[in-house]
């Protein structure tokens, strides 16, 4: 049995692939504790649900429960903005620049004995490697996002963290295919990224009977989930198409604290288009329930909203959750996405986000043609249960701990 500390960037209720890789480890048998910054108060309620059913330890670092923690994170906040104006050619900068916590989360984990700190995201390498190297310990890296190909973080930042430190990472794990042919590439890795595909558990449909028991909706059930609700739904495009179809649809977009102004425009486009009844909202839920609240619907849909490499070489959870629940996919048309497809045949369809005529030409095709949708659907129930699932995909990172950490 090994010790094995993760380290997360965020609350665990915001990170289910966090959850899921210290259940696996835990597991297999493994002494498995969790380090992360409890920092926003409105996942206090799930994070409360995940530990008391976790076989595995939590130290939370206190930034929103106290007086002293939400002082503590002002702070924080006030030394990041001024670690971004100083030269960041050292660690010790670096830690300070990218994140809000790096130093509370490295002097937490150095003391925690353990054989490997696995950093979960690139926000909180430095503070694996710093603990690794108090006690003389390996370190993991689990790449869930390119982050360093998206424009919309310090790129040059943690191209610098991936540059020094991902090479020398015992094993790095990531979330698709061309996301691991990225890495390799970029880092010239001596050996591959594991591939983690973000699947649920199938216990997590253990309620949801299969697709043939579930009859195809009217109006048909479109569907969207994530963290927040905004521009990167691609919700748009959606509503354009469903205005055009020769049957009523609705499209549901689940997720906590929707932007209002996006949440507005939408709206208005919807009355615009005459369709004001198609679209609907629906409040951010546990990460345990997104598979059955998936299974209500017909089609789920899975985007990116851009074309760099962030968006083009991920495959998110929405894929997974959609599959797991037996649901049609209709999937934003990027590299990774392809791939996938390319696989695996039969249980989902690519779609531009500036073309809604034919998203409109596809789902009419889909819904009108007797027996299509089912069979999509039943696809996608079979590859879940076959292949894409975390019960099958988790020994990937079962045997990568073995492999560095024999008995």
């Amino acid at each position: 049995m090994a010790r094995i500390v993760i380290l997360g960037p965020n609350q665990l209720g915001s990170n289910p692939r966090l959850v899921r890789n210290a259940d696996c480890l835990a597991a297999a048998g493994h002494d498995v504790t969790v380090i992360y910054p409890d920092h926003l108060a409105r996942f206090r309620g799930h994070d409360d649900a995940l530990i008391a059913a976790a076989r595995w330890k939590t130290v939370a670092l206190d930034f929103c429960r106290t007086p002293r923690g939400r002082l503590h994170a002002r702070f924080a906040r006030l030394r990041r903005r001024l670690a971004e104006k100083l030269p960041l050619s050292s660690d010790f900068a670096r830690n300070r620049a990218y994140g809000y916590f790096g130093p509370e989360l490295a002097r937490a984990a150095r003391t925690v004995p353990a054989d490997l700190y696995l950093a979960q995201q690139q926000m909180v390498v430095l503070p694996a490697v710093a603990a690794a190297q108090t006690h003389r310990a390996r370190f993991a890296v689990d790449v869930e996002d390119l982050v360093s190909d998206c424009t919309d973080e310090p790129t040059a930042l943690v191209r610098a963290i991936e540059d020094r430190h991902l090479p020398r990472a015992a094993f790095l794990t990531t979330m698709s295919d061309a996301a691991a042919d990225r890495l390799a590439e970029l880092h010239r890795l001596q050996r591959p990224p594991v591939v983690l595909h973000n699947c649920m558990t199938l216990a997590e449909r253990a309620a949801l009977p299969p697709p043939a028991a579930r009859p195809v909706h009217a109006p048909l059930a479109l569907y969207w989930f994530g963290q927040t609700v905004g521009p990167h739904a691609c919700a748009e495009v959606i509503l354009r198409a469903i205005a055009t179809l020769p049957f009523p649809a609705r499209l549901t977009l689940r997720g906590a604290n929707p932007r209002p102004d996006y949440l507005a425009q939408l709206r208005t486009l919807a009355t615009e288009l005459r369709i004001p009844d198609a679209l609907a909202l629906a409040p951010g839920a546990p990460p345990r329930d997104m598979v059955p609240l998936a299974g209500e619907h017909d089609i789920c849909f899975g985007t990116q909203p851009g074309t760099q490499l962030f968006h083009q070489l991920a495959v998110g959870n929405k894929v997974f959750t959609g599959m797991m629940a037996g649901c049609a996919l209709a999937l934003t048309d990027t590299a990774a996405h392809r791939r996938l497809l390319a696989a695996h045949d039969g249980w989902a369809f690519t779609f531009s986000n500036d073309d809604p005529l034919t998203l409109a030409d596809q789902l009419t095709q889909l819904a009108g043609t007797p027996g299509r949708l089912t069979a999509l659907r039943d696809r996608a129930w079979s590859l879940a249960t076959d292949i894409y699932n975390w019960e099958t995909e988790s020994s990937r990172l079962v045997a990568a701990v073995r492999e560095i950490l024999p008995a």
